[in-house]
């Protein structure tokens, strides 16, 4: 599965999705699987160390101890499982830094592959059954590490419960998943609409939180520090990453046009990094992320914040601030957008509704979604043309 994905079957449940997005097991079970000797059990790695893992389905944590972290769920309500349907218990172990929600949505992160408790290399050891109420039980059997073997009770097999769908499959040991057909499927990504123009409520609350995703999981930013971006994007573009200033900029001096969530000024400082990453006008949907990459670029490169007298915070500073957000709305302001009217309240205000509005939501990473097809710019100016390919 993608991050944020939901999946809703044809019998309107919920589809029970493999938890991360990509399939690279590297341990089943087994009389000689090391401490995998019991149930079914099973260890995948991803793409890098303290990979992401997304909550398979709405669920809530009904087990937890503190041997190599492990935490075990039972879903909300019945699923569609690989071989049936009805409620499913899973654990995950070794996350270095567990979450401390309880109760998760399909498609959060719900947790990382990690190196906690007996490892020998950083993973996560997955269990999975049917049924309600399954914790972590004693199989009375003693594994090759000398340690009694431990599984969920009445574990099952990966592929009895696991769709694969959109995940990559790198090694299955051998296993064969299914992939669920039909249903109703989305994935959290950024809405941006090829032609320039305001995002309504619902188009911005979904780009708030990609936003919130990107920066936090990628970069460590602090929500109350998102938020204060946010209270500025929504003034300067509705959280839209192909905003143009006015959104008919065809009659204004070049120079004095601004572009994309922050509403960038020369446009040339966003559209030649646009450039630079392969997205301009191939991928309007990449450029929420590629605008993201720019302001980690910018802080990096000590570029566009300018600490003032009245806010002599830096923005490195800025980025770990767990201050009000609408403090932190004016303190971007001054610093970084600078605008001839400094005095906009208004972004107070609409940056604590934006932390109102994710406080109690789990970020995720924006998916890939369908890109939409290359495509020009209706009436681009010829000078237009020839200054940017």
């Amino acid at each position: 599965m993608q991050a944020g994905q939901t999946l809703i079957g044809t019998s309107g449940k919920q589809v029970a999705l493999f938890p991360l997005d990509i399939c690279n097991i590297t341990q089943l079970s087994g009389s000689s699987s090391l401490s995998h000797c019991c149930g079914h059990p099973f260890d995948c790695v991803g793409r890098s160390a303290s990979y992401p893992i997304y909550a398979p389905c709405d669920c809530h944590l009904i087990y937890s101890d503190n041997s190599g972290n492990t935490r075990g769920y039972q879903s909300d309500n019945e699923v569609e499982f690989a071989s049936g349907v009805g409620y499913i218990c899973f654990s995950f172990t070794h996350d270095n830094a567990p979450p401390s929600k309880t109760s998760f949505k399909q498609g959060e992160l719900i947790g990382h592959t990690g190196t906690a408790g007996m490892v020998t290399g950083d993973h996560s050891h997955i269990d999975q059954a049917v049924g309600q109420n399954k914790t972590l039980v004693s199989y009375g059997v003693t594994c090759a590490f000398g340690n009694l073997c431990y599984a969920l009770q009445d574990s099952t097999a990966p592929q009895n419960i696991w769709y694969i769908n959109d995940t990559q499959i790198v090694n299955t040991q051998g296993l064969t998943f299914k992939t669920y057909e039909g249903g109703s499927s989305s994935v959290l990504n950024w809405i941006v609409p090829e032609e320039t123009r305001p995002l309504n409520k619902e188009e911005m609350q979904n780009n708030a939180k990609c936003f919130y995703g990107y920066m936090n999981i990628m970069y460590g930013m602090t929500l109350n520090a998102v938020c204060g971006i946010l209270g500025n994007a929504q003034s300067e573009s509705t959280i839209n990453p192909n905003r143009w200033q006015g959104d008919d900029p065809w009659h204004q001096p070049p120079d004095s046009w601004g572009f994309g969530l922050v509403q960038w000024t020369p446009y040339t400082k966003i559209v030649e990094w646009l450039q630079q990453l392969g997205v301009w006008e191939s991928d309007y949907i990449g450029y929420g992320n590629a605008e993201c990459q720019r302001l980690k670029w910018e802080l990096d490169n000590n570029e566009q914040w300018i600490s003032t007298a009245s806010y002599p915070m830096s923005f490195q500073e800025y980025w770990e601030s767990t201050r009000d957000a609408g403090d932190l709305a004016i303190i971007f302001l001054a610093n970084y957008e600078r605008p001839f009217d400094p005095n906009q309240p208004i972004r107070a205000t609409q940056a604590r509704e934006w932390y109102e509005f994710l406080k109690d939501w789990t970020p995720v990473l924006p998916g890939s979604g369908d890109q939409p097809k290359p495509k020009k710019k209706k009436g681009m100016p010829l000078y237009m043309m020839l200054s940017w390919y």
